[in-house]
């Protein structure tokens, strides 16, 4: 575990041939911080509209575990799968990806999830509180138990501090391949 405090913590090392996970609460900073790792070099994306993989997610999501095979076999290594919510289906990703799965977990202020979750769907904003509140603490307690290598995420602290969440993201990603010139770029 490394750099407690900045905003981003990682356990564990990613495999050369990892498959990155980004996921979180919707409306909770995937999109943004998908964005932040799109900047490093020798990583892979798939996704178009909000950076999403939405051919493989479909897969996983609907137990299409041959189809979501055929994916990882026609993609190269080091390839990034952005959704959220798909940490729900983890056992299924587990199968697929087996030894490659690397998470990214994002973190946002739930509060500020609920209000903009209840102004759309005009749900009122103490159930939608309670609500987001219930799956951020299912969220945190699987990512503290997920055996994977792993990255836990400020969204706001993402948003504050950029590019040094970008640096650390890179060392733990790449180690001494991410050199100073990908930083700057």
């Amino acid at each position: 575990m490394r750099e407690v405090n900045s905003g981003v913590v990682t356990c564990g090392e990613p495999p050369a041939n990892a498959v990155i996970v980004v996921t979180g609460l919707g409306r909770g900073g995937t999109t943004s911080l998908a964005e932040l790792l799109s900047t490093l070099e020798h990583l892979h994306w798939t996704g178009l509209a909000n950076l999403e993989d939405y051919e493989f997610a479909k897969y996983i999501e609907n137990d299409e575990l041959t189809s979501a095979r055929w994916i990882v076999a026609g993609r190269g290594t080091r390839w990034v799968v952005k959704r959220p919510h798909v940490w729900r289906y983890a056992p299924r990703l587990q199968q697929v990806l087996q030894e490659r799965l690397v998470w990214v977990f994002v973190f946002r202020d739930p509060i500020a999830i609920a209000v903009y979750q209840a102004r759309v769907s005009g749900e009122l904003v103490e159930d939608a509180v309670r609500r987001v509140q219930k799956e951020l603490d299912e969220l945190t307690t699987f990512a503290t138990i997920v055996e994977e290598p792993k990255a836990m995420v400020s969204y706001e602290k993402s948003l504050t501090q950029r590019e040094r969440i970008r640096w650390h993201l890179g060392q733990w990603l790449h180690g001494d391949r991410f050199t100073q010139e990908e930083w700057i770029s």
